[in-house]
């Protein structure tokens, strides 16, 4: 049997990084990285800075040539108005996640110095995971802030939500009786409270007019059950609306400038109330390179693989890293709510949240607040002020769904 090295574990743990980067993490990739060398660290977020005109004096009036002065009074030189950056300070916690397993001695443990070999892979694919989770998690959760860190910003529910597109007439009815109600029913029937073109419309109108005209890469991240809904829209499957033939390919790679990711990890709030059918509120995201900043803690990275005499001499394997991500910019996400049949299988896990009691306020929090955000009471993003229920109804109804006419090709006569 081959000797545990130090070598070994080395390239045990290499592995894993490569896995990691290359087919581990979807999002990891999509977003601003870093290293820091503690697990809390602050970072300055800073808003748009705009340049100011300086105006020059012409040249007929003599004395002053050449200089910049007021443009009201051109024998005076201009001051320069000092001006105050918004910064914000954040923090960045990172924490620990591991992996480990067992070789059974009759295994070869120099498996693990190939990195295409399954304990590697395996370790990769389970940290990545766990690195997507963290990255979701960071898109709206509030933010710690200030100098000592006991301020919060919380996510701009009011002007960076897509809500679900359903009227919200009574703000205390459960999501489930809220959708089988009159025309929500009919929306629902027809699927227009999923993803649709609108909402991926919308989402792009509001990143764009806030990125001054930067070319930021843009990313849609959904689920598998958003891209079935758009795989039955014309304007998606048509090859006059989109030069991807999505049916072709069975799944939609872009559009509308946006890059779609899938994942099966995004959470968000279920309802399992009442006799009705039950509902769940999907949380997807539109967002660009700098809206989340995800760290790794240099040198935190742990590798043990050594013998248990006890266990006939198996071969331990573990696997340790440090790493956590926080929301840089609340400009940079939107969060689009897709509603979708509850699914006991699916929806499950520590990314997703039930709707328990009526503090919740259970249809209206599900259809416009992102679930990270989801309790008795929802505030703004300088946490200052409780956005009530009339108010969250008001962002609902905004946007309501409309069942669309059937798209009709006209042929060009000949």
């Amino acid at each position: 049997m081959q000797q545990i090295t130090e070598g070994l574990k080395e390239q045990f743990a290499k592995n894993i990084q490569l896995v990691i980067q290359q087919e581990g993490s979807k999002l990891r990739k999509l977003v601003t990285n870093g290293t820091q060398d503690t697990d809390v660290i602050s970072f300055e977020s800073m808003d748009t800075h705009e340049a100011e005109r300086r105006n020059k004096v012409p040249e007929a009036q003599g004395s002053m040539f050449g200089h910049y002065a007021e443009e009201n009074a051109p024998d005076q030189l201009t001051r320069v108005e000092f001006r105050t950056v918004s910064l914000s300070r954040r923090y960045l916690t990172a924490s620990a996640y591991h992996w480990n397993s067992t070789l059974d001695s009759s295994d070869k443990i120099n498996l693990l110095s190939d990195p295409t070999s399954h304990f590697p892979k395996m370790a990769g694919w389970a940290i990545g995971r766990q690195q997507d989770r963290v990255i979701i998690e960071a898109f709206a959760a509030p933010v710690r802030a200030g100098r000592s860190g006991n301020r919060v910003i919380n996510f701009d529910v009011s002007g960076s939500v897509v809500p679900v597109g359903l009227e919200v007439a009574d703000v205390a009815h459960t999501l489930n009786a809220q959708v089988a109600e009159g025309a929500n029913a009919e929306i629902m029937e027809q699927k227009r409270a999923g993803l649709t073109v609108e909402k991926i419309i919308k989402a792009h109108h509001i990143l764009k007019k806030r990125s001054y005209g930067m070319y930021d890469k843009l990313y849609l991240l959904c689920s598998s059950s958003q891209i079935a809904e758009l795989l039955s829209d014309p304007q998606i499957t048509s090859h006059d609306y989109n030069t991807v033939r999505a049916l072709v390919t069975g799944e939609v790679n872009s559009f509308m400038g946006f890059n779609f990711i899938v994942s099966e990890m995004l959470g968000g709030i279920y309802d399992v109330t009442g006799n009705a059918g039950r509902f769940a509120v999907r949380d997807c995201y539109a967002f660009n390179e700098s809206a989340v900043r995800f760290n790794t803690v240099n040198g935190s990275i742990k590798r043990v693989i050594k013998e248990l005499e006890e266990y006939h001499l198996a071969t331990f394997m573990y696997y340790s890293e440090h790493f956590g991500a926080s929301r840089d910019s609340e400009k940079a996400i939107v969060c689009i709510k897709c509603l979708e049949p509850y699914d006991a299988n699916s929806h499950v896990g520590g990314l997703w949240q039930e709707v328990l009691d009526e503090q919740h306020k259970r249809g209206v929090q599900a259809s416009s607040v992102p679930w990270q955000m989801f309790g008795d009471e929802v505030r703004d993003t300088t946490n200052d002020n409780v956005i009530n229920a009339d108010a969250l109804a008001a962002i609902c109804n905004n946007n309501i769904a409309t069942v669309r006419k059937p798209l009709v090709v006209v042929q060009a006569q000949p």
